[in-house]
């Protein structure tokens, strides 16, 4: 009979997806290295499917993984830029909790995909192909700025932005807040629903 480990000795926990595991790596970074740490996301239109470009900076270090078929593969290619270039964390617990052997569908959680691709899909009908989605995320003890998003649209006339603690509160921000504009733009769209208590 094995006995179990102290509590101290234990792996830490694996985030529960990629983006978690890139936010905790963000937190890591602003503690141990550099506190200007910053992850952004871009999705713009594209020929065949929308593009994604990840990128994250911190002191005088800028990495990127431009040009993606996902989210997915933009955030995965962008750690193993990070991962090859700078060594990150200190030691084996801190290593197991960074942004890596993620599914395609483990990067955000099913409610956080479905509300980013009913705004992507509104945006697409909208505004065709004169469109960019822009995402940051910087870990900061203010709970609502961790995550700023923002619609650029038609040569940037159109601009509207959403925040929160989460990816998933933000791009809901965002939806609500766009919703005005695509109805101008449009007629009436579908808004998202309500947060769930």
């Amino acid at each position: 009979m094995s006995a179990e480990l102290p509590l101290s000795r234990r792996p830490a926990a694996r985030p529960e997806t990629g983006f978690l595991a890139w936010q905790a790596t963000l937190g890591y970074i602003s503690a141990h290295h550099s506190p200007d740490a910053v992850l952004k996301l871009q999705i713009v239109p594209g020929e065949g499917g929308d593009r994604y470009t990840a990128a994250v900076s911190w002191g005088r270090v800028e990495e990127s993984a431009v040009d993606q078929p996902s989210l997915a593969a933009a955030l995965t290619t962008l750690w193993q830029t990070v991962e090859q270039r700078h060594i990150i964390f200190q030691t084996e617990d801190d290593h197991y909790r960074r942004p890596a052997h993620y599914a395609e569908r483990e990067w955000i959680d099913a409610d956080t995909r479905d509300i980013l691709e009913r705004l992507l899909v509104t945006t697409r009908m909208v505004f065709q192909d004169e469109w960019q989605i822009v995402a940051f995320y910087q870990p900061t003890d203010a709970a609502e700025m961790r995550v700023q998003m923002r619609l650029l649209a038609r040569g940037n006339k159109v601009g509207v932005g959403g925040r929160g603690p989460s990816l998933l509160e933000a791009t809901r921000a965002l939806f609500r807040n766009a919703a005005p504009f695509f109805a101008a733009h449009s007629g009436p769209v579908v808004t998202p629903p309500e947060p769930q208590n």
